[in-house]
């Protein structure tokens, strides 16, 4: 032991000498084929005498850059017993911690490994040029490796001085000549790429035999799996970005070269089998029958001209499969052609893989239809060159139809480079059918001038390869069009965000892309003969005649005639072309016939039924219908603007005629600008503006003029007794939700100015003159006054009411319950008669239909008093 001990000490002694430094690196570098750079030397003998090293880096090739090729913190490298016997320094086992390869391909598209690898014998045949590493003898060090451990390694990739951003990590095993000139390969390792957070990207496990580096590892058998890798770290690894799949994916693959002597010189044989599984959308959860697939190809690779060729390719689901083959060439430029010689496709796959990608499908939705075809592609990217496929006819079953929908027979294909798919007809049933009625199918329309019949649904597709222009157009008709909106909502395509149609229904669409002149939606459907239900509203709209146009994807709505908030509608409301954040997103003019503020008041008001709001709001804001909905958030989404007139409208006693004004509506924001409506006889100009917050606020401005007092309907009864007209401003605000709170928050003021007055049924001049009432009739050449309206009542500041002979002045209130405390006083008038202060004053209080008058004398006060 003491010897051992001594030799050990003495071995570290001497592998710190520069000579023996020098040596050992020099073995390492004919080892490698490569310059090496170590740290430090050290020597164990126990259990079995090795060589360390720490810190070492093997150079690279001039010709690929100027990084290393190989750098590793450890190497152990086990010396050879018998070849210490026989005098001679061969390393056995090399085992290297945390090493890390980098392979390069040069612009020339030749790899670094290949400069170390020796040249190819002219008998191989590969073409490849031969490098002027001369070829190792049989009997030179690297052939005498027994074995290479690797623990933790990572293996990089560059494209010239381009390092690429996929790599493998945790590479650990082995390689193990199990005999000379052939290795045994034990390797497994994590896919990797930086800037991508990845979780669980599995394992790609290597084994198999390979040749010597003398025939250029060949003859060679591999067989590599790749296990429980997560599909989105697949698709992270390749695209760089989370595509939001989810699901489960498997490799298992062979690969051989030089093992068939019929086969090509460097060419490599393998197959391939792949399983995708549990495929699904990020935010669905996973089902039973959520799809998978099963892909399998078998082919060959030449490495020398890039081609791979796969005879076989197979692509399997469920109930579906595609058979066909595929060439892909990488010299001079990436081309890749593919041939689908036959598939058949069950439609039950496509809904399969329609549900694992879209929400909100009901459960009971099934499909039945088989379609046959095939494709082939060529180019890159990869363009469709020939395809033909065809169905005989199938059907769907919806829950809550007891029969189910009829599809016709599908063709499609290329022609003259464009890809069409013919109309296909959908037909269904109303109503609900009897359980034991006998089963009977429908027939249905064929070919491309198939006319649409009653509920019916015709679809085709066109898109033109060379323009790169395409349109889907669609085509019917329906009885009941609730069921085409319950039929859209089971396949997870709600229709209708917060309306509800019952009626007939027309539809001629188009959609266009890839033309700047006609891209977007075109053409029209029409409503007829039905109700329109929308979220906010107490009471449906009874559409008699409408229809909605797209033009190059912007809508106009053509009112033709509508019931609804008590009268009939027409008019046109059009999106806005050049809509932006300044302009409203609609313009519209309407007009109605009548319209009253109690039908506004009984088809908007609070009113609405919480369980048809809470059935109809969550689909347009995306939330649960667990959760109260709030009917202002439907009129949120509303930007327009535009002109409307109405014919008659009534606002409680008050009875407007040919009212027209410029309305908008923004951000709940309602106005009503340049208003002009007719009211007893006269004329009323405003405006109007609402903010429906949590607590609406409104703002009314008014002026009149030529306002016929005996058509007024405000003064109730006193009416029929006033004569005159009347002119002012008014100004109101108010705030809250409902009459009462509408009415408690009521304020504002107004001016008040007055014409030929007539009053009949009380002589006031006669009843100041007497000091007691008198019966007859009060006249005054004119008034004017200034009020305020505050706490449910009416404040008047001051009225004055003029005639030749005397003044009268009036102040007080009169409450919204017609409640009357007022005072009038006499004063001098225009004529001869002046009278120096008020001689008596006159208190009216009570109901207007009934005050109780008080007369009081006045005196002049005497100084002093």
């Amino acid at each position: 032991m003491l010897f051992v001990l001594v030799a050990q000490f003495a071995a570290n002694l001497v592998l710190r000498t520069h000579r023996v430094r020098a040596s050992m690196i020099a073995r390492l570098e004919r080892t490698f084929g490569r310059q090496v750079e170590v740290r430090t030397f050290s020597a164990s003998l126990l259990p079995l005498p090795s060589l360390d090293a720490e810190a070492i880096s093997v150079g690279e090739d001039p010709a690929f850059g100027n990084e290393y090729f190989l750098r590793a913190d450890h190497l152990s490298a086990r010396l050879r017993l018998l070849g210490l016997i026989r005098g001679r320094f061969e390393f056995g086992t090399l085992s290297l911690d945390h090493p890390s390869l980098i392979l390069v391909k040069n612009e020339e598209g030749r790899w670094n490994l290949e400069r170390w690898l020796p040249p190819a014998t002219s008998a191989e045949g590969t073409g490849v040029a031969r490098s002027n590493v001369p070829l190792r003898s049989p009997d030179a060090p690297t052939n005498r490796l027994t074995k290479i451990d690797i623990s933790d390694g990572r293996l990089n990739f560059k494209i010239s001085d381009d390092k690429k951003s996929f790599a493998f990590t945790a590479v650990k095993g082995s390689i193990e000549q199990t005999a000379f000139g052939r290795w045994q390969i034990n390797l497994e390792a994590q896919p990797w790429r930086s800037g991508v957070q990845l979780q669980s990207t599995g394992t790609i496990q290597v084994r198999g035999e390979v040749a010597g580096t003398s025939v250029r590892l060949r003859p060679a058998r591999l067989q590599i799996r790749w296990s429980r890798a997560s599909l989105a770290d697949l698709v992270r690894l390749v695209r760089g970005e989370d595509e939001g799949v989810r699901g489960l994916f498997d490799l298992q693959a062979s690969a051989e070269s030089g093992t068939r002597p019929d086969s090509p010189s460097g060419e490599w044989i393998f197959a391939a089998n792949a399983w995708a599984s549990q495929i699904h959308r990020w935010d669905l959860t996973e089902r039973a029958d959520n799809p998978r697939l099963d892909l399998r190809w078998k082919g060959r690779w030449l490495p020398v001209d890039g081609s791979i060729n796969i005879d076989d390719m197979q692509l399997a689901a469920p109930k579906s499969n595609l058979r066909g083959s595929a060439w892909l060439a990488t010299l001079p430029e990436t081309h890749f052609s593919v041939r689908v010689d036959s598939a058949g496709i069950q439609a039950s796959d496509l809904l399969a893989w329609y549900r694992a990608f879209t929400p909100d499908v009901a459960e009971n939705v099934v499909a039945e239809e088989y379609f046959t075809g095939g494709a082939a592609f060529s180019g890159w990217p990869m363009k469709l060159d020939a395809a033909a496929f065809s169905g005989h006819g199938g059907e769907m079953s919806l829950p809550g139809f007891t029969e189910p929908f009829r599809i016709g027979p599908v063709r499609g294909g290329m022609e003259k480079n464009a890809f069409v798919i013919e109309p296909a007809t959908i037909h269904w049933t109303t109503g609900t059918a009897e359980k034991n009625a006998p089963h009977k199918t429908p027939e249905l329309p064929k070919g491309k001038s198939a006319s649409i019949t009653s509920n019916a649904l015709a679809v085709g597709l066109r898109y033109d390869f060379d323009s790169h222009e395409g349109n889907i157009s669609l085509a019917g008709q329906s009885e009941k069009a609730e069921d085409v909106l319950k039929a859209s909502a089971a396949v997870g395509k709600q229709l209708n965000r917060g309306w509800e149609w019952k009626g007939q229904t027309t539809a001629n669409l188009r959609r266009d892309w890839g033309n700047q002149a006609t891209q977007g939606w075109n053409g029209q459907i029409e409503f007829t003969k039905g109700n329109l239900q929308i979220a906010g509203l107490n009471q449906p709209v009874n559409l008699k005649d409408a229809v909605v146009r797209w033009k190059h994807g912007h809508k106009t709505v053509a009112l033709g005639s509508v019931d609804a908030f008590g009268g009939t509608w027409n008019g046109e409301i059009a999106e806005n072309v050049n809509a932006s954040n300044v302009l409203p997103r609609w313009r519209f003019k309407l007009h109605a016939d009548s319209l009253s503020a109690a039908d506004l008041d009984r088809w908007a008001g609070p009113r609405a039924r919480p369980s048809w709001l809470a059935r109809l709001l969550p689909a347009v804001l995306g939330g649960s219908s667990a959760q109260p909905p709030v009917a202002s958030d439907l009129l949120r989404l509303v930007d327009a603007e535009g002109e409307i007139s109405v014919d008659e409208f009534d606002l409680e006693k008050l009875k407007l005629k040919q009212l027209h004004g410029q309305a908008s509506l923004r951000d709940l924001h309602l106005r009503l600008q340049d208003c002009q409506a007719q009211l007893a006889g006269g004329t009323l100009l405003g405006n109007l503006s609402a903010a429906f917050g949590p607590k609406p606020i409104y703002a009314l401005r008014l002026q009149a003029s030529g306002l016929n007092l005996a058509q007024v309907p405000l003064a109730g009864k006193i009416a029929e007794r006033m004569a005159g007209t009347l002119g002012g401003d008014l100004e109101l605000k108010t705030e809250g939700v409902g009459r009462e709170a509408l009415l408690d928050k009521l304020n504002g003021q107004g001016r008040i100015q007055l014409k030929k007055v007539e009053f009949r049924g009380w002589d006031v001049q006669a009843t100041f003159a007497a000091g007691a009432p008198h019966a007859g009739a009060s006249r005054w050449s004119d008034g004017e006054g200034v009020f305020h309206v505050n706490e449910r009542s009416l404040e008047v500041n001051h009225l004055r009411l003029r005639s030749p002979q005397e003044e009268i002045s009036l102040k007080g209130s009169v409450s919204f319950g017609r409640e009357a405390d007022l005072t009038l006083e006499n004063a001098a008038g225009t004529g001869k008669v002046k009278v120096q202060s008020p001689q008596r004053v006159m208190q009216i209080s009570g109901p207007l239909e009934g005050p109780k008058v008080a007369i009081q004398n006045l005196s002049s006060q005497q100084p002093g008093d």
